[in-house]
């Protein structure tokens, strides 16, 4: 299962991972970086569901 996301929801998403680092990890993240945690938990997304599926 791929997870499919409008631009606009990417483009949010992005703007939210920005966000996350900057006031959680008080680091500035570029808008290209963001782009490439959204792209490691979108190819990671699969996995995950598998896993929760079969926890207990």
């Amino acid at each position: 299962m791929f997870l499919k996301l409008t631009k606009e929801q990417q483009q949010k998403i992005i703007e939210d991972i920005q966000i996350f680092f900057s006031e959680e990890r008080d680091e500035e993240i570029s808008e290209f970086g963001a782009e490439r945690v959204l792209d490691f938990v979108r190819s990671h997304w699969p996995r995950i569901s598998i896993m929760q599926r079969f926890q207990m």
